[in-house]
C-alpha cells in the first residue's frame, strides 16, 4: 500500500506520524510518566487503540522533551536580554526548601 495525501488528514490535524495531536499529546505524556516506554505504548494501546512500538514512544518524548528545553532556553535568554539591570545581591539571603512530599496530619 502506497502513503499519499488524503484530504480529510489536514482538516483533523493528523501530523506525518499519522496521529492526531491529542494522540500525540498522550504518547508524549505516557512516555514521560510511565515506569518504561514498553509500558507507555501498551497504555496508548489500551487507552487509544493505536500502537505504537516502544521506540516511536521513545523517540516522540525525546523529541518534545528537545523542544521543550529549546524554548526553555529562548524564553530564558529573552528575559535576560528584557530584565532591567538588578541592584545587586543582598549582604544575606534565606532559601528554603520543602521536597520530602510528605503530609504531616496532627502534628506527627
Amino acid at each position: 500500500m502506497e502513503r499519499g495525501f488524503f484530504p480529510l488528514d489536514e482538516a483533523l490535524a493528523v501530523g506525518s506520524g499519522g496521529w492526531t495531536p491529542r494522540v500525540q499529546e498522550w504518547i508524549v505524556r505516557l512516555g514521560t510518566c510511565v515506569a518504561s516506554f514498553t509500558k507507555a505504548a501498551e497504555l496508548v494501546k489500551d487507552g487509544w487503540g493505536v500502537a505504537v512500538s516502544e521506540a516511536t514512544v521513545r523517540r516522540q518524548t525525546e523529541r518534545a522533551g528537545e523542544a521543550a528545553a529549546r524554548l526553555q532556553d529562548e524564553e530564558a535568554a529573552a528575559l535576560e536580554r528584557e530584565l532591567p539591570e538588578g541592584k545587586g545581591a543582598a549582604e544575606r539571603l534565606q532559601v528554603s526548601v520543602d521536597g520530602s512530599y510528605v503530609q504531616v496530619v496532627g502534628g506527627e
